[in-house]
């Protein structure tokens, strides 16, 4: 890790209120020295000492020419009670691009470096005031464009993750030094190692544990980039109708002629908190216009890429084939039956559902006057993201990397589990938990190499 003080505008890029240039490093306060000055003395700098954790009120200038840049607040966090854990130094300034700019370059001008991406919150993990995926849930508690999102972050910022992974690491250590002692000394050592009781511990503890852990990385990836809903049916079902009603406005073009839709129209919507990405798709029938086909094309494509499916029917139409052929495509898919249209039914008149569609769940609406809609959101909801719950203590992963260091221990412990029911060598045992350990320290950051902490940090904006 450089030692060299690092200075960065910490705020967005835009006008405001409020900017702040965010200094770290070794040379921190040496370099707030240079440039600010406090409203109610000056001193010399062999005695100007700022206090600790508090704001101080006074002048930014050109350290060279004297030049005063802008009024400012002054924050001073020494070592290591700081974000970094390195002598850190905040300048809150007026909320001009300008200004901001100005008193970045007279921070580099009095001896800082620009910060790359995500440098601040890399030292505070170098420096182990965070572990990695603390330090990635900041990155998507920055970028959170959802209450959901932003509660799952959150969750993870405070060490959920880690405090799910940490106590598996120290179960497998054990057990792995209670095999390595059994080899090592035999029978001349007591050791407390049974076959038998690590393929329980491994099959009935921890397993489940990871794979539930695994198990959440769709509805986090949802969390994430939003649930992919893909509104599905024949054609002038009002597929078009229901995406211009979810979002309240009129996005989609609608009109009597079915086939208006060409291609898919994708809208972000937050329902409930959650978000939610939907998109309108073509018509999907036999066709054998060109164009109309290709539409119908995309929005088979679409159905299969999913993560849940609005089938869309007409309640004054009977369930046809062309309806059956859509709801085959989407079995493997999670489903809801949508019945629109219902305002040109009487009210009480029983719809016929063919016994194939039966199980789904079914929701009975009307795009054109909204009746029904309520229920629909609530069911999209409970339906696409059934596996998180608010206000519980249950961690959802977000990232591909915690995916892939989780399904790789997964793999390594049932094939464990396999070695300890064949009796083969301790020795195969050890090798199996050592990978598998560090699977999982790789996850948390440990043993993680320079080219991963690249990829990671590259995401995160300059001044955080």
């Amino acid at each position: 890790m450089d030692i060299d003080t690092i200075t960065a505008i910490a705020t967005a890029p835009g006008r405001g209120g409020i900017g702040i240039v965010r200094l770290s490093g070794p040379q921190a306060l040496s370099i707030a020295r240079k440039l600010f000055h406090t409203t109610a003395h000056q001193l010399p700098e062999s005695s100007f000492d700022f206090p600790a954790h508090r704001l101080i009120h006074g002048t930014v200038a050109d350290f060279v020419s004297g030049k005063v840049i802008d009024e400012a607040l002054m924050a001073y966090m020494p070592a290591p009670h700081s974000y970094t854990k390195e002598e850190v130094v905040e300048l809150q300034l007026h909320g001009s691009p300008i200004v901001l700019g100005v008193v970045l370059n007279a921070t580099i001008s009095a001896g800082a470096r620009l910060a790359e991406p995500g440098e601040f919150t890399r030292r505070a993990f170098l420096n182990g005031r965070l572990d990695l995926t603390q330090a990635e849930a900041v990155a998507d508690l920055i970028n959170a464009q959802s209450e959901s999102a932003y509660r799952s972050a959150i969750s993870q910022l405070t060490g959920a993750l880690s405090q799910k992974i940490a106590p598996i690491i120290e179960a497998l250590t054990h057990v792995h030094a209670e095999i390595e002692a059994s080899i090592e000394f035999g029978e001349d050592v007591a050791v407390d190692f049974n076959r038998e009781n690590l393929r329980s511990l491994l099959a009935i503890q921890i397993l489940p544990r990871l794979h539930a852990l695994a198990d959440s990385y769709q509805q986090g990836q949802a969390l994430r980039e939003g649930l992919r809903l893909a509104i599905v049916g024949r054609p002038n079902v009002g597929k078009s109708s229901l995406l211009n009603t979810l979002l309240n406005q009129e996005r989609a073009i609608v009109t009597p002629m079915p086939g208006t839709t060409r291609d898919t129209i994708e809208a972000p919507l937050i329902f409930d908190g959650y978000p939610i990405v939907a998109i309108d798709t073509a018509g999907i029938h036999p066709s054998n216009d060109p164009v109309e086909s290709i539409g119908v094309q995309k929005a088979q494509e679409t159905l299969a890429a999913a993560d849940l499916v609005l089938l869309v029917v007409e309640a004054q139409v009977p369930f046809g084939p062309d309806d059956s052929a859509i709801w085959e495509q989407a079995k493997s898919k999670p489903t809801l039956l949508v019945i629109n249209k219902i305002d040109l039914i009487p009210a009480h008149q029983k719809i016929a559902i063919p016994p194939d569609f039966e199980s789904l769940s079914i929701a009975k609406i009307s795009a054109l006057t909204g009746e029904g809609i309520d229920d629909l959101k609530s069911r999209i909801v409970q339906k696409g993201f059934s596996s998180i719950e608010k206000n519980t203590e249950s961690v959802i992963i977000t990232q591909q990397r915690h995916k892939h260091c989780l399904d790789k221990a997964i793999s390594l412990l049932e094939q464990t589990v396999d070695t300890c029911q064949q009796g083969a060598f301790e020795e195969l045992l050890v090798m199996d938990l050592q990978s598998t350990i560090r699977a999982l320290n790789q996850l948390l950051g440990k043993e993680v190499s320079t080219d991963v902490l690249d990829t990671i940090f590259q995401r995160f904006c300059i001044g955080k």
